[in-house]
């Protein structure tokens, strides 16, 4: 959301004046084609042992996350 023009038009039209009308008030339809289907089997086999987040470095937490993440998050 930080790289996206309309929205940081947004924030500041709502930071000066408290409303924006540059938003849509309707949530997106979702993408169907971007919906990918993973069994509990094929999870097992990539996650043998439970992860503790809490107790991982920022570094460990980072590179599980890296692939999954969006290039735009990045």
């Amino acid at each position: 959301l930080t790289n996206n023009d309309t929205v940081l038009a947004a924030v500041v039209d709502i930071l000066r004046s408290g409303s924006t009308s540059l938003l849509s008030t309707r949530a997106p339809r979702p993408d169907k084609t971007c919906t990918r289907v993973t069994t509990d089997r094929e999870l097992r086999q990539q996650a043998v042992r439970k992860v503790h987040w809490e107790s991982l470095s920022l570094d460990a937490r980072r590179r599980i996350l890296e692939p999954v993440l969006s290039p735009e998050f990045l």
